[in-house]
């Protein structure tokens, strides 16, 4: 997998796409980008796929938000370059 920039997106802010192999053919199978990417947060700067390929979890280094656990508030920023890690089902 290899994170691309979005266009017209803040700057740093990106979009991951999920693609398989089959012989020489590669096929996409998923788009992913946060509801709430912001300017500078650098997602999909590290990314990691569980062993079944079923699970995609997505570094953003420099996001704000202070909020814990699952589903926090996305309009929080009080928290600069805090960090996340957004995880997605495939």
């Amino acid at each position: 997998m290899r994170p691309r920039r979005k266009r017209c997106a803040p700057p740093d802010s990106r979009r991951t796409r999920h693609r398989t192999r089959s012989g020489t053919t590669w096929e996409q199978q998923a788009y992913v980008n946060a509801s709430n990417t912001g300017g500078n947060d650098n997602f999909g700067l590290r990314l990691a796929l569980s062993a079944d390929g079923h699970l995609l979890g997505v570094g953003v280094p420099y996001e704000d938000s202070k909020a814990k656990g699952i589903n926090g508030n996305q309009a929080d920023n009080s928290s600069e370059d805090s960090g996340a890690v957004y995880l997605f089902k495939l």
